[in-house]
């Protein structure tokens, strides 16, 4: 599988990233922001959701991380070549300035029909680098060859 099948599309991590949820507490003073129930957050084509979200940015700075709890949180974003690329997890962790997604505990990443489950799951969205394992846990991986969502071309 090509590297660049799983790369993310070729726009601004520093774009602003907008939430919603049905409660949300903030303290000024540490900027840490807690949102709860049916939290759903946007940045570009990246969407996450999940039911607490929490939300670390400084006074001052940029938004440092975003953590995700759900049953299960999950992502979903689109490839440059317009290809869609999903997970989900009981916990997530988005690392905007690194621009990577760390799946933690029953975690799965697809792509087209491409799969990979493990118990922690790290998603270069900058890179297209897909890393998977855990002590004690084995990655389990599907792989479905051809083009176009793995149909294969017939000849005649």
């Amino acid at each position: 599988m090509p590297l660049n099948a799983w790369c993310a599309p070729p726009v601004s991590r520093n774009a602003p990233v907008h939430i919603s949820a049905d409660r949300f507490h903030f303290d000024q003073k540490t900027g840490i922001g807690i949102y709860t129930g049916h939290v759903h957050v946007t940045q570009n084509a990246l969407t996450i959701d999940g039911e607490r979200l929490t939300v670390i940015a400084p006074p001052k700075g940029p938004v440092e991380r975003l953590t995700m709890d759900g049953a299960p949180a999950s992502f979903s974003d689109v490839t440059p070549k317009g290809k869609p690329v999903k997970g989900h997890a009981t916990h997530m962790l988005y690392l905007p300035g690194n621009q990577e997604i760390h799946l933690d505990g029953q975690a799965k990443l697809i792509q087209e029909r491409n799969t990979f489950s493990s118990a922690r799951i790290v998603y270069d969205t900058k890179s297209g680098v897909v890393t998977a394992g855990a002590p004690g846990n084995r990655v389990k991986a599907t792989l479905v060859p051809g083009g176009q969502g793995g149909a294969e071309k017939s000849t005649p």
